[in-house]
């Protein structure tokens, strides 16, 4: 509950002009009047809000100064002096500096005793402690000041690991020694790499149950042109082709035939998401030659080349020399054909 100081202004005229009129007079209640209320004038223009506690404070003076039975005007006078500097202790919240003590006796009633009268005289205390005198709260003291820890000591240096020894130098890998020359026996085999240079061939494929034919020239420099094809278009090709000589358990001499070729295709349109774009394709052709009559041939398998798997047979292939084939070399291509087929 907040009331504000006018209220308490109010309240407090009426109980002391009724008090002090009654006891005193009119002319020291002007003079109570004047101290008081000049103390309060301020607290009155601002309409200063008071908590609950201080007005029951400030009530149970005035109750008590309505209750007072002085013998003397100076005794009363101390009293009123203590009551405008406690109401200016509640205005301001500052303790009393002024507050002057006093004794009043209390007449109080006697008492029988084993037939004899004893008075007693009893002196009363206020019943309110000034400020002043109520203990004031100290701070307890500062804690002791705590030492400070000293830093943990720096660990160890590490002594530096010495790099490892450099490795020995690796010896220069000698260069592959180059394979012995050919020697052909010229009724089996062509007797010589040049019997293929610049031949064209028809080259057929089979991958995947899908066959094509593509013709297909062997270059000098060793590489190879590829021409019309009934197999999938590509934009650009090229390729590598080579020959080697081998000798198996049984002592036969083979001619064996390698060749790459890498064609690249153009897919996509433009009107879609994904856009015209190329991709690449390589392959592995791995054969022996041989040749009938006068005719050249090749067959053998087809790979596919990969980084991680390795290679893989994916099918096959032959290669026919694109001049007339005679009755004798259609029968003998016809069973290769079959044979690896």
């Amino acid at each position: 509950m907040r009331l504000s100081c006018s209220a308490i202004l109010l309240l407090s005229c009426h109980g002391l002009q009724e008090t002090a009129g009654f006891q005193l007079g009119r002319p020291y209640y002007r003079h109570y009047h004047q101290k008081v209320h000049r103390r309060l004038l301020a607290s009155v223009m601002e309409d200063t809000l008071i908590e609950e506690e201080q007005m029951t404070r400030y009530i149970a003076e005035i109750n008590r100064f309505q209750d007072l039975a002085v013998s003397t005007y100076e005794q009363q006078h101390k009293e009123l002096n203590n009551i405008a500097a406690a109401l200016e202790s509640i205005r301001t919240g500052e303790p009393i500096t002024d507050w002057e003590e006093t004794v009043i006796p209390v007449a109080t009633p006697t008492r029988q005793e084993n037939g004899w009268t004893q008075p007693r005289a009893e002196t009363r205390a206020p019943a309110w402690p000034p400020v002043a005198q109520q203990p004031v709260y100290e701070p307890p003291p500062p804690p002791p000041p705590v030492t400070a820890i000293p830093p943990p000591p720096p660990p160890p240096t590490i002594s530096a690991v010495p790099p490892p020894p450099p490795p020995p130098p690796v010896s220069a890998v000698p260069p592959p020694v180059p394979p012995p020359p050919l020697q052909v026996d010229s009724t089996t085999i062509p007797t010589a790499m040049a019997d293929l240079t610049g031949v064209t061939f028809q080259l057929e494929e089979l991958e995947d149950r899908e066959s094509c034919s593509t013709e297909l020239t062997l270059e000098t420099d060793n590489t190879v042109t590829l021409g019309d094809t009934d197999g999938p278009l590509f934009s650009q090709a090229t390729g590598t082709w080579s020959v080697y000589h081998s000798k198996e358990e049984e002592e036969q001499e083979e001619l064996l035939f390698d060749m790459s070729i890498t064609r690249t295709f153009d897919a996509g349109q433009k009107s879609t998401d994904m856009g015209e774009f190329t991709f690449s394709v390589d392959r592995m052709y791995l054969g022996d030659v041989t040749k009938v009559g006068d005719r050249l041939a090749v067959t053998g398998t087809i790979h596919l080349v990969d980084e991680l798997l390795g290679d893989e047979k994916i099918g096959f292939f032959n290669m026919i020399d694109n001049r007339e084939e005679s009755d004798e070399d259609k029968q003998f291509l016809y069973g290769r054909r079959v044979q690896t087929g």
